[in-house]
């Protein structure tokens, strides 16, 4: 089969054409950039997913079989700074994407990625979250995942199209921005490490929780999801355990065998309310999808993937 990723060149982007190609798919890709990132890719196209013109012309000519839909903005901070942007990016995009596949290949499989931050961090609620929950966003970002994912819904339901949602809880794993906390811990611990930087790290909350779910596990998920999810269908993909940031980076100084000093970054710092669990027992019963990579293994691989990237 052929198969569609827009976003391929953003970290889950790299990792799902990877999965992709080891199962024998063909696999065009779509982002912003001028070149592709992605070496394994069959055919690559820029592209611009808020412009209609340019997602349904690539739609229009290859006609794929799937698609895994992974453009977007996804970091919440930029979210509150451009709150316009991202609403333009994620929903009008998905839109125009929808629209497309309506017009020229209505019978494709599509896999529409929201998060599980469209239930929102309201400790009043019940602590374990499932598809039926109700949508609390509390992010611009949180907002646009809960548009598109209501979107997707809607369009399977109304033409009959061959549509999932996902709602993945956050990913981590090797080759992801230093942007994003743990990634940022792990190479703050490599440069430790190596003399680049003095034996000091700066944090933000180390006593939020997360569920972190490892991008492999993540893009398995996506793939058995397109061979046998059932369309019309949301779906939780979670690791179904909560951490604290603060376990997490003694985990990283233990592996990196330093010991810093932690510095609270007040640009870094935000009050968090407790989030909630994610149930993924549909997922489990519907397709027999379970998380196999753990914390410590995935850790592990970000510090080494920073150990060997040290010097470029």
């Amino acid at each position: 089969m052929k198969g569609l990723i827009t976003g391929v060149n953003g970290f889950v982007g790299q990792h799902l054409v990877k999965e992709l190609k080891r199962r024998n798919q063909t696999v065009i890709g779509c982002d912003m950039s001028e070149t592709c990132s992605e070496n394994d890719v069959d055919e690559y196209f820029k592209c611009n997913i808020s412009d209609c013109k340019e997602i349904n012309n690539i739609i229009r000519e290859n006609r794929p079989d799937f698609c895994i839909h992974l453009a977007a903005i996804t970091y919440i901070p930029v979210s509150w700074n451009d709150p316009l942007q991202t609403i333009k990016t994620n929903v009008l995009g998905t839109v125009n994407l929808l629209e497309s596949f309506r017009h020229n290949a209505v019978n494709s499989r599509i896999l529409i990625i929201s998060s599980v931050e469209i239930y929102g961090t309201n400790p009043l609620r019940d602590s374990i979250q499932n598809e039926e929950s109700k949508h609390l966003p509390d992010s611009p970002y949180a907002l646009s995942k809960s548009f598109i994912d209501t979107i997707a819904l809607l369009y399977a339901r109304r033409y009959d199209m061959q549509i999932m949602s996902v709602r993945p809880s956050n990913h981590i794993g090797p080759g992801q921005a230093s942007s994003f906390v743990v990634p940022s811990f792990a190479n703050q611990c490599v440069k430790i490490k190596c003399g680049l930087q003095k034996p000091i790290i700066k944090v933000g909350n180390l006593d939020a929780q997360r569920d972190f779910t490892d991008v492999r596990d993540i893009v398995r998920a996506y793939a058995d999801l397109i061979d046998e999810g059932s369309a019309g269908e949301a779906y939780n993909i979670a690791s179904g355990r909560m951490i604290r940031i603060h376990n997490i980076l003694d985990k990283l100084c233990q592996i990196a065998d330093v010991d810093p000093e932690i510095v609270v970054d007040s640009e870094k710092f935000r009050e968090e309310l407790p989030r909630p669990i994610v149930d993924i027992s549909k997922i489990k019963q519907d397709i027999g999808w379970a998380p196999r990579i753990k914390i410590s293994s995935s850790l592990k691989d970000i510090f080494q993937y920073f150990l060997n990237n040290v010097h470029q």
